[in-house]
């Protein structure tokens, strides 16, 4: 058990776990008897590591009651960011991050010149900064990218991801549990279960999951009679353009659409709905709907059973064997269910009538030009 006072307000997981001890038998002894009884494997300390690597989403007024032991960007006005995201740095088990101020830099890690990266002491209590995991942050922004709205360019303006945050933590410390982590129990009382067999998923890394690689390696085989194509019967009214195009095509139309536009596809068409599932159909469910990117390691040529596939890592996603996919299944819908699309609302919010989303932003050139006038 890891005593932690504060979380990534993304994941729900805790900044530090470097008291995670491996040199307790009593603990290890429990480990190895889960394994032979379940014939599963526990959660390494390897995939837990992962949590120790955060990074600082702050305003650059820095407005907290607690110094920093190091410069923080100050917003100017003309800048084309109200915040600021540090590099890769470490938390600690009491709410303080010690972090680069360059977001290339890495700690611990000197640049090319052979120098330290400048660090940078920030303390979460009673300040207006948002401590997230570098994981976390790199997958929310695919998500971000992947459910951009239709006809919009860029993606979420870190001023706003911050306020988002920042309007989500619980009293600028804790993670907002009811909100972000469904299973916030396992985090009662403000302490980290350090179990890495039952509930070892939750700590799992998701972005970097070996098991996974290894079952995309070696994926499910379609069996011997199962049918690959069938023909199209149902039409749709006279008069519908879609009773004109061959089944092959309309086939395509639907592997390259998101599934809840599949689904509304499906429903206002009869023609659209009486085409079947084959295995070309789950294969572009799996490429288009999964975070998955371990698609790259399937054998070339093999005939993949790509219901199964997907039947194991969507359908059954929550007691999937693979730790890691189970803890990005979650994350995946957090970010698409909630987080992506109030993100997006937001940021369209900011671009038609800037400040509107981001208030502090105006209040702070409102500042700065009063200073600038003094």
């Amino acid at each position: 058990m890891v005593f932690c006072c504060a979380y990534c307000p993304l994941c729900g997981g805790p900044w530090n776990v470097d008291d995670f001890d491996s040199d307790d038998e009593v603990l290890e002894n429990e480990i190895k008897e889960w394994e032979e009884t379940t014939g599963l494997k526990a959660v390494s300390l390897k995939e837990v590591n992962w949590c120790t690597k955060i990074r600082v989403i702050s305003s650059k007024e820095h407005d907290s009651n607690c110094k920093p032991s190091g410069p923080i960007p100050k917003y100017r006005k003309g800048d084309e960011s109200y915040t600021y995201i540090s590099g890769i740095g470490k938390g600690g088990m009491y709410g303080g991050a010690r972090v680069p101020m360059g977001y290339n830099e890495i700690i611990d890690e000197p640049d090319e010149s052979g120098e330290e990266p400048l660090l940078v002491y920030i303390d979460v209590y009673n300040s207006d900064a948002a401590i997230v995991h570098d994981n976390c942050f790199m997958f929310l922004n695919q998500a971000l990218g992947k459910y951009r709205p239709s006809g919009v360019e860029g993606s979420v303006h870190l001023d706003v991801i911050w306020k988002f945050l920042f309007n989500h933590l619980d009293y600028g410390v804790c993670t907002d549990f009811d909100y972000l982590l469904p299973e916030h129990s396992l985090l009662i009382a403000q302490y980290w279960d350090g179990n890495r067999c039952e509930n070892g998923w939750t700590i799992a890394n998701f972005l970097e999951c070996e098991e996974l690689e290894n079952y995309m390696a070696n994926p499910p085989i379609i069996a011997k009679g199962t049918p690959i194509t069938y023909a199209n019967r149902g039409r749709d009214v006279s008069g519908s353009l879609f009773n004109l195009l061959p089944t092959e095509v309309l086939t395509s139309m639907l592997h390259l659409l998101p599934d809840v536009d599949l689904r509304s596809a499906r429903l206002a068409s009869r023609t659209l709905a009486d085409i079947p599932f084959t295995q070309g159909f789950w294969e572009s469910r799996v490429r288009v709907d999964l975070p998955i990117w371990e698609v790259k390691y399937v054998p070339h040529g093999s005939k993949v059973d790509w219901r199964k596939v997907y039947e194991e890592l969507a359908i059954k996603g929550d007691t999937c064997q693979i730790r890691g996919w189970r803890n990005r299944w979650r994350m995946w819908r957090l970010f698409r269910r909630s987080m992506v699309n109030e993100l997006w609302e937001a940021e369209l919010m900011e671009r038609n009538e800037w400040a509107s989303y981001v208030t502090d932003k105006a209040d702070s050139v409102l500042r700065a030009a009063e200073n600038e006038g003094h």
